[in-house]
């Protein structure tokens, strides 16, 4: 039976951001049922901030068909963020300047889905936006705003 047993791994890159690994299990602990990445933005070393800013998987940083779902660690520098997946599975996320996200889309990748998959710039796309340096996707505009890519 389901019972939402979570467990989560807390990691942290840079003075603001943190990511946190959670995974939910049967009861039991013997059946996985799922594995998702937050983000958090302002984040400090008492607290994660207000609200999640961004999960992986999401539309703009899916895990494809080289990334199993089921996630079993992340690992992080300064710059990037690694999801290890337990298929030995590899998912490099480099941070992306304003305006540009670190996508994982298999399909928009230079050259061939290998491991491990290393994410690639891309502009954010019409509608949305991302004002500062991470590996997180962008956020829509604010209503009745335009996009600029880095501010709403």
């Amino acid at each position: 039976s389901y019972n939402n047993n979570i467990i989560g791994i807390i990691c942290k890159w840079t003075i603001n951001e943190a990511a946190v690994l959670n995974s939910a299990y049967s009861l039991d602990y013997n059946t996985w049922f799922s594995s998702q990445v937050y983000l958090y933005i302002n984040a400090n070393e008492t607290s994660l901030g207000a609200a999640v800013t961004a999960v992986i998987p999401n539309t703009q940083q899916p895990l494809g068909t080289t990334i199993s779902p089921l996630i079993i660690n992340i690992i992080s520098t300064p710059s990037s963020l690694a999801i290890l997946d337990g298929s030995g599975g590899i998912l490099f996320l480099l941070a992306t300047a304003p305006g540009y996200y670190a996508s994982t889309d298999t399909s928009k990748l230079r050259g061939t889905a290998t491991m491990p998959v290393i994410s690639q710039q891309v502009a954010c796309i019409g509608g949305t936006y991302k004002s500062d340096i991470g590996v997180h996707s962008c956020f829509p505009c604010v209503n009745g705003s335009k996009n600029s890519r880095d501010t709403p």
